[in-house]
């Protein structure tokens, strides 16, 4: 028999991460700008997201 995984949406912890993650994007960007649009992704995303923004600023202060 197959295990199903039922779900009921995004939980707490997730969007709570989703929304730490954007605070993250903001502060790296040094914007003010509103990013929740960026709710919408999922949260292995929005951590590449940041991740990419991360190593390119790491690559412009060398």
């Amino acid at each position: 028999m197959e295990n199903v995984i039922v779900s009921a949406g995004p939980t707490p912890d997730s969007r709570l991460e989703k929304e730490k993650l954007i605070q993250l994007a903001k502060k790296i960007l040094k914007s003010d700008s509103e990013l929740r649009f960026l709710l919408r992704l999922e949260t292995e995303e929005l951590k590449t997201l940041v991740a990419c923004m991360r190593v390119r600023l790491e690559s412009d202060n060398r």
